[in-house]
């Protein structure tokens, strides 16, 4: 189903362009995770373009209660709707919220406030903000507003990691325009293809082992891939290197694909069969400004990576790779040419007044050293319009190109020294002008010199950064492989009529989600599985997280919907999305959110036993 933008929320972005032209003291809060910090990143980008100073903090949900409202506009992303963010406002105070999870404030809410109150969420308007738009997503319509479309990357980004597509495996309504936005930008490839996470990264043989949520024989078993890659006659290798699923061809991807239906036909219900293909194809998003076979060349490696900088505090560091801004970078740069380009006319202007002298060799030859720069100019200027690809490729060429450019400038100089001599015995306005060529030219050489330096500067600090983020990733997985190999031995299952959960003490409360879906492989995936626990050691409430097989959630049930609701019959909050969820709730509530959540669940099914429908 394709969305378009509805008219009384495209307004609504109108009067948010205005609200931002017209302040000056500006504060972001986004959620901390991949959707937040995505959306954040976003409009801190839009900030630094448009001079604005501003501060930026990515805050968990349980942050947000009480918050003060201390500048002129606080700007609230993929956060503020579920939220009383606003019970401290002034008179004086500017909010916009970009959010799409349900909202607790009727569109109307603006006119019942003395304060300039913006809320911008697809719900408002009956678009679904589970599938159909992300935090990100949100806050790119607003780049865009201001001209921005390059970012649409980023919002591409956010979905993937918001996983709005998980429903079919295609990013659906108003993803859609950011998607084409993107394409026409030369930024994004799609491809329809087996949905196997690493699909640039990770040897397929091992991808295949930890393929979905449904137990098979191949289940993390390197040992029955690798058989299994044999008996379908696929190669493991070439050239020395593992193959990755980006490196099969369509033959191959088709062998995996009829056994794969194979096997999980003899796993699932029968009425679940029609959807396996949905599990097994999807489309996958390759970055083009990215290089191949790294993480970030994948929207959901990338999406990893940014999760696990969110989930390791360091939120700093994948915020910074998403800002690395080219459109910057490349701006200043032409302005550096384009004063180049003034200097270049300027001389060329004083060499017409000197054609009346009789000496036309040293006019004919200034003329020659002018057309040369005007080819390195021209050359450089070409180089920025056609930026496309592996940015770190065409920095080295760029490098290259200026380095020429500076060697071409210094021998140039030394040939006006050498003709300094001849040069003083003419007139003395003759003299004058190109003792004046030689000071411009020199400073040519040190805008050089400054150019080079800023690329060396950029290419090193987002090195740095890209180093960083792979560390914490490293760690980030180091650490999910020893919780997980741990598990058995440290954590007992507890399974209900309708859910199964584990008391997750010791495990980061951040990351307990993350185990909860790595062990629902190992466990009844008919059923959705919890993890729980303490906060933080200076807060003893509980954090739940939920996880459930893609299956369910094609039955109809929303598990993000009905925790928000059971999180606040306890007195906590909570919610998310069909598959993925989670609540904050009191210490003392766990049993009571147990107990209220089983009988949430036994009516829901009675409700299905009683009223059978076909599955969505």
């Amino acid at each position: 189903m394709d969305i378009a933008m509805d008219l009384e929320m495209d307004k609504s972005y109108d009067t948010a362009k205005k609200t931002i032209e017209n302040s000056e003291d500006i504060k972001i809060y986004s959620h901390n995770d991949c959707d937040g910090i995505c959306a954040g990143s976003i409009l801190s980008t839009v900030l630094d373009r448009l001079g604005k100073e501003h501060e930026k903090e990515f805050v968990p949900l349980d942050k947000l209660e009480n918050l003060k409202i201390e500048h002129e506009l606080t700007i609230f992303s993929d956060l503020g709707s579920g939220q009383y963010i606003d019970k401290l406002a002034k008179k004086s105070s500017k909010i916009i919220i970009l959010d799409h999870h349900p909202p607790i404030r009727d569109l109307n809410y603006k006119n019942s406030v003395d304060y300039d109150f913006n809320e911008i969420n697809p719900l408002h308007y009956g678009i679904d903000g589970t599938h159909y738009i992300s935090g990100g997503g949100l806050s790119y319509f607003l780049a865009k507003k201001f001209g921005y479309e390059d970012l649409s990357w980023i919002g591409i980004l956010s979905a993937i990691g918001d996983m709005q597509n998980s429903r079919t495996g295609k990013l659906e309504g108003l993803n859609k325009i950011i998607l084409q936005d993107s394409v026409n930008q030369e930024q994004i490839k799609v491809t329809n293809d087996l949905s196997f996470y690493g699909r640039q990264t990770r040897p397929i043989f091992v991808a295949l082992s930890y393929f979905g949520d449904i137990k098979l024989p191949i289940t993390n078993s390197t040992k029955e891939t690798i058989a299994l890659m044999k008996e379908l006659d696929i190669e493991r290798k070439k050239d020395g290197k593992f193959r990755t699923l980006s490196d099969l061809t369509n033959e191959e991807k088709q062998k995996l694909f009829r056994e794969l239906i194979t096997m999980l036909s003899k796993e699932v219900p029968g009425k679940y069969i029609k959807y396996i293909p949905q599990l097994l194809v999807a489309d996958s998003y390759q970055f083009l400004n990215e290089k191949e076979k790294t993480f970030l060349s994948d929207a959901s490696e990338f999406s990893t990576g940014i999760n696990a900088c969110s989930r390791n505090n360091r939120d700093d560091i994948a915020c910074e790779v998403l800002k690395w801004d080219k459109y910057k970078i490349f701006n200043e740069m032409k302005k550096v040419l384009n004063e180049h380009r003034t200097y270049l006319s300027e001389i060329k202007n004083k060499i017409e007044k000197l054609k009346e002298d009789k000496d036309e060799s040293i006019i004919d030859a200034m003329q020659k050293v002018l057309e040369g720069h005007g080819t390195y100019l021209s050359e450089t200027m070409n180089k920025f319009e056609k930026l496309k690809g592996d940015r770190y490729k065409l920095l080295e060429e760029m490098k290259e190109i200026l380095n020429n450019y500076k060697t071409y400038l210094t021998k140039n100089i030394l040939k006006f020294e050498k003709n300094i001599t001849k040069l003083e015995k003419l007139k003395e306005n003759r003299c004058k002008l190109f003792k004046e060529l030689k000071k411009v030219l020199k400073i040519h050489s040190k805008y050089v010199d400054k150019t080079i330096d800023k690329f060396k500067e950029l290419k090193g600090d987002r090195y740095k950064l890209l180093e960083e983020m792979e560390e914490v990733l490293k760690t980030h997985k180091t650490y999910l492989a020893e919780t997980i190999s741990k598990f058995e031995k440290d954590y007992y299952m507890v399974e209900d009529e309708n859910i199964q959960y584990f008391d997750g003490t010791g495990i980061k409360s951040n990351l307990v989600g993350t185990i909860a879906g790595m062990v629902l492989s190992q466990s009844n995936w008919k059923k959705p599985i919890i993890g729980f626990t303490q906060i933080g050691d200076d807060n003893p409430d509980i954090k739940i997280s939920l996880r459930c097989s893609r299956l369910l959630a094609y039955d109809g049930t929303h598990y993000g919907n009905i925790i928000r609701e059971v999180a606040k019959s306890v007195g906590g909050n909570g919610g998310g999305h069909s598959v993925a969820c989670g609540a904050y709730i009191p210490h003392n509530k766990k049993e009571e959110f147990f107990k209220t959540l089983n009988g949430t669940l036994d009516e829901l099914n009675e409700e299905n036993l009683n009223d059978p429908k076909e599955l969505k």
